[in-house]
C-alpha cells in the first residue's frame, strides 16, 4: 500500500488553499443559484424541474401507485459556504398511495437503484446537478437548509454564522484525523503481496463506516454542521482522496482473494 493515501501528495500551502476554498463563509447565497431576495433564479428553478420531469416522463410513469411529493433543494449551496465547485444537491421526493409496504419498499429499491447509476449530470454554470429519488420519510429528508422547487420557497432559510475554527486549526485537525486512519490500515493484518486479509477488510471498513456515519450524524441532526469541525474533517477526507483510495484498497485484497480461490 503506497504511504500516502491522497491521489496526489499536496503541499502544505495547497492543502490549505484548499481547506479556504472549501470554507469559504460567505455574506451573501450563491448568486448562480439565489436572487438578492433569497430566491431561487427563475432560469435555475426551470432547469431543476425539467430534472423532475425527466425522472417522471423516464420511469416514474411506470409506476401509477408513486407520485412526486415535492423537490427540495439542499447542500451547501443551500447554505452561505460554497464554491464554484459546489454541487446542486437535489432530492425528488415520492408518495405512495400503495398499501403493500413490501411492494412499496422494492419499488424505491429499483427507483434508487436505476438514478445512482445515471453517470450525466446536468450542470448550472459550474455546479453539478446532483440529484436522489427518495421517499419523503427517508431520514435524509430534513426540513433545515432546505428550499423547495416546487412551491419556491424556503422550507427553512439559512442562518450565516461564524466558522468554529481557521482553516490552520482544520488542517492540523486533519492531519491527525488522517494519520489515526493510515496507522490504523498499516497496522492490519496483510498478506504476503500486501493486501489486506478478510479480516483486515472488515475491520477497515467499519472504520470507514463510523468515520461516516459521524459525519452523517452532524449533518442531519444539525443545521449548523457546515460550521462545525467534525463534519469538515470527512469533507477533507474524501476530497483528498483518501477515503476513495481505502476503498479501492479494500476491494483490492477483495478481489486477489477471491482470485486465489478460484
Amino acid at each position: 500500500m503506497p504511504d500516502n493515501a491522497e491521489q496526489k501528495i499536496l503541499t502544505r500551502e495547497e492543502k490549505l488553499a484548499v481547506i479556504s476554498d472549501m470554507t469559504a463563509n460567505h455574506h451573501v447565497l450563491c448568486p448562480d443559484v439565489f436572487d438578492a431576495a433569497g430566491h431561487l433564479l427563475p432560469a435555475v428553478r426551470a432547469k431543476l424541474l425539467a430534472v423532475k420531469d425527466f425522472v417522471q416522463n423516464s420511469f416514474l410513469d411506470c409506476f401509477p401507485g408513486v407520485r412526486i411529493y415535492d423537490v427540495r433543494l439542499c447542500g451547501s449551496l443551500c447554505s452561505y459556504i460554497y464554491s464554484p465547485r459546489s454541487d446542486l444537491d437535489l432530492f425528488i421526493l415520492l408518495d405512495t398511495v400503495l398499501d403493500n409496504q413490501e411492494i412499496n419498499n422494492k419499488i424505491f429499491n429499483v427507483i434508487d437503484v436505476y438514478f445512482s447509476g445515471l453517470e450525466v449530470r446536468p450542470r448550472i454554470n459550474t455546479h453539478r446537478i446532483d440529484y436522489g429519488v427518495l421517499h419523503k420519510s427517508h431520514k435524509k429528508v430534513r426540513p433545515f437548509n432546505s428550499y423547495s422547487v416546487i412551491t419556491d420557497n424556503w422550507l427553512q432559510k439559512p442562518v450565516r454564522r461564524e466558522l468554529s475554527f481557521t482553516p490552520q486549526e482544520l488542517y492540523r485537525a486533519y492531519a491527525a484525523y488522517s494519520a489515526r486512519l493510515h496507522q490504523l490500515a498499516a497496522g492490519l493484518a496483510k498478506t504476503s503481496e500486501g493486501f489486506l486479509t478478510s479480516e483486515s477488510q472488515n475491520i477497515l471498513t467499519e472504520y470507514l463506516n463510523e468515520l461516516e456515519l459521524a459525519a452523517y450524524v452532524c449533518k442531519i441532526e444539525s443545521p449548523e454542521h457546515e460550521y462545525g469541525l467534525e463534519y469538515n474533517l470527512y469533507r477533507l477526507l474524501k476530497r483528498f482522496g483518501a477515503k476513495r483510495h481505502f476503498y479501492q484498497y479494500i476491494n483490492d485484497s477483495y478481489k486477489k482473494g477471491l482470485s486465489k480461490r478460484t
